[in-house]
């Protein structure tokens, strides 16, 4: 069965994860008429246990849109090593080693030992590395810029929303447990014009903005390095998508279809090879002019067969943790934070692990009924390829059931370390007795862990995918995916790029009927880089600029609302 919305300028949104979300936004507010689908249940109707199939939606709710949001985690000697202590190791060794991977290298499937490999020599070409660090930068730069613009918008026009959103506009705050950590973040983050206001241990004591750590820091030395706080924004994702963007798209005619039905099968193409449109489990065909996929971690990987796209993605998993009922054990509720420290040892029992790197994100949430809680992520456990070999609810058990519990046994062991790594991190930094064992059991009093985690999508070189491809009709097919942590982020960068690429597509008054694939990736990437924005372009003036007039529209807002 053909299903296409219009003959010729329809754009086709594979994703209702925020980059999907946003780039049907941006497609419609350029004129395109506009079809989205997805395999995910529509978010405003499933039930509270539903398994998504979507970063956005199956962890939990807090994401933080900051200039290093996302970074690459190659090893990048003078930057990313001091910051990220054995960052190199990461993908080689089990978490049980400090590591990231749930299973040691040799028990991976074919397609993950393959990626596995190109991670690990993506690091040999440091110049590479330095470019895309560069370049990231300056697209988190553009980025965070478009989010200050977008939410003062939104809360312009509509101050309803500014209740459901657990908005924060004061800064970031970001806490570094150990002197060289500190003094290489204060330097790099001071050079992109992106600090506020820096402090040592000493001062952090002194500040009554900080009361909140102060027994922490006075017991437990943790926070020894110093702390910053930078500009950047924290908030609910799953409100901000339910409570304003699923229902924008709606009423401006973008017809959003969702549901196992809608779970992209293949890519179908004419005799000539050019992609026509994409099949999905139903038996339809949608055609479009334009396709944007953006799978995220969580497509078969056989769909992208035949695409310079296959196996290049994989999954990490982040865990959550909650503080239930905050107001009862603090007494005002702090800025959105990072920690960032060492791998510290785990006991458990009489055996000593390894912990992972201590890089934690705290943000308070604010409950309609006047509590709060402390909302934690953290925890990065590499999972395969989709259908993720190393989750134990996704990935395909094992034909011996004896190798199955075996298996099974391993992850929750290996998730069970991650947990612990970062909740012994939550216990220093507040000076809470915090119990894991009744955490895990979900018989805690006031922690408990509030969602199946998110799995995000990695690239093996840590370069987001941009594989462009000619389709039929003369337009381009763009598979997107790869963001790693940063990926709410760079939404509005990555869908603002791909409208205005298919825009200059479109306008184009002499032009072939269809463009080879070289072609598209050379204005693909110039108009990329074309909306880059470094630091000389937005001074600290900007930025505080920005912060003041969204700060000014939520009071706005509050005062009407």
């Amino acid at each position: 069965m053909v299903n296409s919305a219009s003959e010729g300028s329809t754009v086709l949104v594979v994703g209702s994860g925020i980059t999907g979300l946003m780039t049907a936004y941006y497609a419609r507010q350029a004129g395109y008429l506009v079809r989205l689908v997805s395999k995910s249940p529509d978010p405003r109707q499933a039930k509270a246990d539903i398994q998504f199939e979507a970063s956005t939606w199956d962890g939990y709710v807090n994401r933080y849109i900051t200039l290093t949001e996302g970074h690459p985690y190659l090893d990048l000697p003078g930057y990313i090593t001091t910051m990220y202590p054995d960052i190199d190791s990461d993908f080689r060794q089990d978490i049980s080693q400090g590591g990231m991977l749930v299973h040691p290298l040799s028990q991976w499937g074919k397609l993950t030992q393959q990626f596995l490999h190109e991670r690990d020599i993506a690091n040999r070409d440091q110049q590479a590395t330095l470019a895309l660090f560069h370049e990231y930068l300056d697209e988190n730069r553009a980025s965070l810029e478009y989010w200050y613009k977008l939410l003062i918008e939104i809360v312009r026009l509509h101050p309803q929303i500014i209740n459901k959103l657990s908005l924060h506009t004061h800064g970031i705050d970001r806490f570094y447990d150990e002197e060289v950590l500190f003094a290489g973040a204060n330097a790099a983050q001071s050079s992109e014009n992106i600090v506020k206001q820096s402090y040592s241990p000493e001062q952090l004591l002194q500040n009554s903005d900080f009361r909140v750590y102060e027994s922490g820091i006075s017991k437990h030395k943790f926070i020894s390095g110093g702390g910053l706080t930078i500009y950047g924004l924290a908030f609910d994702i799953q409100a901000l998508c339910q409570e304003w963007l699923l229902g924008e798209l709606e009423s401006q005619g973008v017809e959003l279809l969702f549901g196992d039905g809608y779970n992209v099968v293949s890519i179908e193409r004419d005799t000539q090879g050019y992609i026509l449109g994409l099949k999905t489990q139903n038996g339809e065909l949608h055609l479009a002019k334009h396709i944007f996929l953006h799978p995220g971690a969580y497509m078969d990987p056989q769909v992208l067969a035949g695409t310079p796209a296959y196996g290049k993605l994989a999954g990490v998993k982040g865990l959550w943790m909650r503080i239930k009922n905050a107001q009862n054990l603090f007494d005002h509720a702090p800025r959105p934070n990072k920690i960032h420290g060492g791998k510290y040892d785990i006991q458990v029992g009489n055996r000593t692990f390894k912990g992972q790197v201590c890089d934690l994100n705290i943000m308070p949430k604010h409950n309609s009924d006047g509590s709060w809680e402390l909302v934690i992520g953290s925890g990065y456990l590499f999972v395969g390829t989709y259908p993720f070999e190393g989750d134990s609810s996704m990935g395909s058990p094992l034909a011996s059931p004896v190798a199955e519990a075996d298996r099974q046994t391993q992850i929750q062991f290996m998730e069970e370390l991650a947990i612990r790594a970062f909740a012994q991190v939550v216990s220093r930094i507040y000076d809470l007795d915090i119990d894991v064992d009744s955490v895990m059991a979900g018989t805690h009093h006031y922690i408990d862990l509030p969602s199946k985690g998110c799995i995000r999508s990695w690239t093996p070189n840590d370069r987001e995918l941009s594989v462009l491809l000619p389709t039929a009709l003369g337009g381009v097919t763009i598979i997107d995916g790869g963001g790693n942590t940063g990926s709410t982020t760079k939404a509005p960068f990555i869908s603002k790029t791909a409208i205005k690429f298919t825009q200059i597509l479109d306008q184009a008054e002499v032009k072939p009927v269809r463009l080879d694939a070289e072609e598209l990736q050379t204005t693909y990437h110039q108009v990329r880089a074309s909306l880059r924005r470094t630091k000389d372009n937005l001074p600290a003036s900007q930025w505080q600029r920005l912060e003041n007039e969204l700060n000014e529209a939520i009071a706005a807002a509050q005062l009407h609302g």
